[in-house]
């Protein structure tokens, strides 16, 4: 038997936990994660070396590699590092 589609909402609903569109699910347990400084400094920095502009870019992996080490996030300054080199690197 395969999939069908159901023929109104009454029947969707029927094969679901009987939930209607929009409703608002609670996850017991779950941690809402904030974005960081660090983070969003990162974006940042990303944005600009996809569009070229390497030295803004630069900047901005900087600022995010002074929030990391006030943060203590070890994987993030790694990736911020590398990307600052990679930086360095486009600008000769």
């Amino acid at each position: 038997m395969g999939y069908r589609e159901p023929k109104n909402q009454a029947e969707m609903l029927q094969r679901t936990s009987g939930a209607k569109p929009g409703t608002k699910i609670l996850i017991k347990g779950g941690t809402i994660r904030t974005e960081s400084q660090a983070e969003m400094f990162k974006k940042q920095g990303n944005a600009f070396f996809a569009s070229l502009e390497f030295g803004k870019a630069l900047d901005q992996y900087t600022k995010a590699i002074h929030c990391v080490i006030r943060e203590k996030e070890q994987e993030l300054l790694v990736i911020c590092l590398s990307n600052r080199a990679q930086s360095f690197l486009k600008l000769k």
